[in-house]
């Protein structure tokens, strides 16, 4: 069965652009090799990553959507994760539609006749009365003493 997958993969910040298309090329064949397709790629480009991939804090960042049958996904990925000069890679399944899900709380609409009417001033709120607190309660009656208990000799 025929898939959609994304690939993330990122490159050693100190390879040169020769080498960057060199392993690119690679990818490219053994997806194909793999009776896959590509169909949207983006260059290689250098990033700051949020994060240390293998004691290095910028990568070349690549980029490739390709279909390609689900059978044949894991040597694809073996295949490439033995090229040399990659610091990590990511196969995943590409969703064709994504959906987000709505906002929870939807503003409230104002009433139509409030809206037709011209805003008056509001009437200032009703104040509630001031309560004095209650006075502390009385305390509680001491508890009943225990009788002495005997004690032998």
């Amino acid at each position: 069965m025929v898939k959609m997958y994304e690939a993330i993969i990122f490159l050693k910040p100190t390879l040169s652009e020769a080498e960057i298309a060199a392993i690119t090329a690679k990818i490219k064949t053994y997806i194909s090799e793999g009776k896959g397709e590509i169909l949207e790629e983006k260059k290689a480009e250098k990033k700051r990553l949020p994060f240390i991939v293998k004691k290095t804090r910028d990568a070349f960042h690549c980029y490739f959507k390709f279909s390609a049958d689900s059978t044949v996904i894991n040597t694809i990925k073996d295949r490439i994760r033995l090229i040399e000069g990659i610091n990590r890679l990511t196969v995943a399944n590409a969703s064709s539609t994504v959906k987000f899900p709505e906002k929870a709380r939807k503003k409230k609409e104002a009433p139509a006749s409030a809206a037709a009417a011209p805003s008056a001033p509001a009437a200032a709120p009703a104040v509630a009365p001031v309560v004095a607190p209650a006075a502390p309660a009385a305390p509680a009656a001491p508890a009943p003493e225990a009788a002495p208990k005997e004690t032998r000799a």
